[in-house]
């Protein structure tokens, strides 16, 4: 609630064995979300109208530190994320 751009979300820790390759998430609102993996640019995420329009991430298997940067945000609220 009450996300502004620039804010970060961190989810300790995410694991598979298969790599990622999406990034899905429930919202409300619109917002475009830069995914890092341990720091490391991995994606965007693209929210319109509570619709997810675009998850593409690039990572190989393990466990990282999830962090969500708000670049945009339109009554942006993260419900839920789950990687790929």
């Amino acid at each position: 609630m009450n996300i502004s751009a620039g804010d970060e979300m961190i989810f300790r820790y995410v694991k598979s064995e298969a790599g990622y390759k999406h990034l899905g998430i429930r919202a409300t609102g619109s917002g475009k979300l830069t995914v890092l993996l341990n720091d490391a640019e991995v994606g965007e995420v693209i929210v319109e109208n509570g619709v997810q329009t675009a998850g593409v991430i690039c990572a190989p298997a393990g466990e990282y530190e999830l962090k969500l940067r708000v670049e945009k945000e339109d009554d942006l609220e993260i419900l839920e994320a789950v990687p790929e």
